[in-house]
């Protein structure tokens, strides 16, 4: 059996009668539903109307715990010195966050966050990335780094989150 990156192919040979079968399906399904995290955040998150319609974040990779969101930086994120606000980047940084900590479960809220700015940027696009670093049965944390295209760390967040019940 063969797995391979979404946007390329899967080979999958077993037997019928094999229980390395059941086995090689189960990886099959799971392959599957990872490929479904993104359009399934999109779907979801679609109703983050702040986030989305007014800052124009952009959800660009989803995978179980793990999302990368981009900002294309307009003339509105910019503060009177013009460079972009803190609140966008915070914005695009805790909209990484809950992407991230709600894949696969969509119960998951901010608890807590701590922001450190580490630099002025215009842009042009900046970029959020969610990691989690321990994922509890009710508490889950999480660092998001915010960069620029070149990769100069612009911001670096820990948040964590609240799993409440559905």
């Amino acid at each position: 059996m063969i797995l391979m990156d979404a946007s390329m192919y899967v080979e999958v040979s077993f037997s019928l009668t094999s229980s390395a079968a059941v086995l090689e399906w189960d990886y099959l399904f799971l392959w599957s539903n990872a490929m479904d995290y993104k359009q399934k955040a999109i779907d979801h998150f679609s109703r983050d109307r702040f986030s989305i319609e007014t800052t124009g974040v952009k959800i660009e990779k989803v995978e179980e715990n793990y999302c990368l969101c981009s900002l294309a930086i307009e003339d509105k994120h910019l503060n009177a010195n013009d460079f972009v606000m803190g609140g966008a980047i915070f914005t695009l940084a805790d909209y990484a966050f809950g992407v991230a900590a709600n894949s696969p479960e969509e119960n998951c809220v901010t608890l807590s966050s701590t922001m450190n700015f580490m630099r002025p940027t215009k842009g042009p696009v900046l970029y959020a990335e969610a990691k989690c670093v321990k994922n509890g049965r009710t508490i889950a944390f999480f660092d998001v780094t915010v960069t620029e295209p070149d990769g100069k760390v612009i911001a670096s967040a820990q948040i964590s989150g609240f799993r409440a019940a559905k």
